[in-house]
């Protein structure tokens, strides 16, 4: 028997609350802000490979947004399948929260009626990008500064050396399981709520 997926967000959950001038893809901007950074982050499942390489690839380069593939092929959810294990703990802690939506609506809907009237664009994911590089745990260096765009080939963020990860990744609890010395740095919280 397979586990049921776990949902970090559903478009459709979001329709009791759309504002009524907009149309229902707009319930699906922030998560496709979030899944393409994912991807732009290497934190998407190789699943996406499988099921049609130039789809994500077309999204990484930008050729489409990531609401436009969340609504297209992931049937307007995130889900752990579509993501590592590091991305779904990610979401676990940042998305499925609420900390996320938080983050949204203040770095791009301040002074919106609401959080679901962001343009789905580059422009707007280009503003967010630090903000979310900051929660997972990204050096400053690895971000764009706001208002510059992220290329659009945007390879993974590089592991730094060992000795320079140790010296960024606060000591983990004593019931946590230590984490591979490969993974690039964590942040909100070191996902432990």
């Amino acid at each position: 028997m397979t586990p049921m997926a776990t949902t970090y967000d559903d478009a459709r959950e979001h329709r009791g609350t759309l504002p009524a001038d907009l149309p229902r893809k707009a319930g699906a901007t922030h998560i496709g802000m979030f899944f393409a950074w994912c991807a732009l982050r290497g934190l998407t499942s190789e699943w996406h490979g499988r099921l049609d390489p130039d789809r994500i690839e077309r999204l990484k380069r930008r050729e489409i947004t990531g609401r436009d593939y969340v609504l297209d092929y992931l049937d307007g959810k995130l889900e752990d399948e579509h993501l590592t294990p590091a991305g779904q703990a990610f979401a676990a802690a940042y998305v499925a929260s609420g900390r996320y939506l938080e983050d949204y609506t203040r770095v791009l809907a301040a002074d919106l009626e609401s959080p679901y009237h962001v343009p789905d664009g580059w422009e707007a994911f280009d503003e967010l990008v630090p903000t979310l590089d900051a929660a997972h745990g990204v050096e400053p260096s690895a971000s764009p500064a706001a208002g510059h765009a992220v290329p659009a080939a945007v390879a993974p963020t590089p592991t730094p050396a060992p000795d320079a990860q140790a010296a960024r990744l606060p000591e983990p609890p004593v019931e946590a399981v230590p984490e591979p010395e490969t993974e690039v740095g964590r942040g909100i919280d070191d996902y432990g709520m």
